[in-house]
């Protein structure tokens, strides 16, 4: 029996398009250069650090989401989809925040945070930002 895909908004279609899409291979700016960025400076790594593992969060939460998604009308209808989504949401808004904070505190601090500028105003690009980052991380 074919199980009809949920309705998604078309947002979320795109973004997960962009999840499956290859041209997913590297961050806008690398951990090894987000690394020698803050050098020296204890506050930006831990700044850092703590943005290395709230992407790790969403990057986890987004792979759930998908799993959960894979169910079809079955999640929808347990509400298993919609708490997954909503958790999903709220790990992204945190991600966006916690990148931002970085490269505001790298620029007050005199160092570059203008990579940031790439993804202002697209969560889409926030999203994969995160994703790469962890993968990036993963890959040290």
């Amino acid at each position: 029996m074919l199980e009809i895909p949920p309705d998604l908004t078309s947002e979320h279609k795109r973004l997960r398009g962009d999840v499956g899409n290859e041209r997913l291979i590297a961050p806008a700016i690398s951990t090894r250069e987000l690394e020698r960025l803050c050098e020296g400076d204890e506050h930006l790594r831990e700044l850092l650090q703590a943005t290395f593992v709230q992407c790790a969060r969403y990057t986890e939460d987004v792979a759930r989401f998908l799993q959960v998604e894979a169910k079809g009308r079955t999640a929808k209808e347990s509400g298993e989809y919609h708490e997954i989504d909503e958790k999903r949401t709220r790990t992204h808004n945190a991600t966006i925040d916690s990148i931002n904070i970085l490269a505001r505190e790298l620029t007050r601090h005199g160092r570059d945070g203008s990579w940031v500028t790439n993804l202002a105003g697209n969560r889409a690009a926030y999203m994969k930002f995160a994703l790469t980052l962890t993968f990036d991380r993963m890959q040290k």
